[in-house]
């Protein structure tokens, strides 16, 4: 059955691409635990915990990505071991791969709730390089403070806009600005 389907042509092919990257996508986002606490004067915080599970396999294949690219001496080229390259760019890229995963999730998660949003999240928990664990075996939890919008009605009563004026235009005054706009755009002809 499936191999009838790629024989209609590419764009099927693609579109099963598409809907396998949805579907992975949307599992990797869906497995964040997020929660939101109202705190008082319109703040609330916004906590992400990242289990092991949520970004090791994400980490591990950027890690062998970048080592497909890069020349050591005493390695050929795309073919050294998992554990140089994770001593070497193993923790700059898993921060940078957490960064990616907890910021898109952070706005997919306001535009999903709806949160009317002043000015962005503010992270509130400092993490340093020694906490980002290679072994994969910590818990990762991001706090966010985040300001929201007051809610008000604005109401304005019709009796108070301000006067509206008719201004009349006589035809010296029309005649006067033809004969200023002639003198400065026109052209003369001999």
């Amino acid at each position: 059955m499936l191999a009838s389907k790629y024989r209609w042509g590419t764009k099927y092919k693609c579109f099963l691409l598409q809907e396998a990257f949805f579907l992975s996508t949307f599992q990797i986002c869906s497995v964040l635990n997020i929660s939101l606490q109202h705190k008082e004067n319109l703040t609330a915080d916004l906590t992400f915990t990242l289990e092991p599970a949520d970004y090791k396999d994400k980490v591990t294949a950027k890690i062998k990505e970048y080592g497909k690219q890069i020349t050591l001496p005493g390695f050929r080229k795309g073919k050294i071991p998992l554990g140089v390259l994770k001593k070497m760019v193993g923790t700059s890229i898993m921060v940078e791969e957490i960064n990616q995963m907890v910021s898109q999730n952070l706005y997919d998660y306001i535009n999903e709730e709806e949160l009317d949003v002043l000015g962005d999240p503010v992270p509130q928990s400092q993490m340093k390089e020694e906490d980002f664990d290679l072994s994969f075996q910590t818990d990762l939890t991001f706090i966010f403070e985040v300001g929201l919008a007051p809610e008000f009605e604005a109401t304005t009563e019709f009796s108070d806009l301000p006067p509206r004026y008719q201004v009349k235009v006589d035809d010296t005054f029309l005649e006067k600005e033809i004969g200023i706009y002639q003198d400065r755009f026109g052209e003369s002809s001999t």
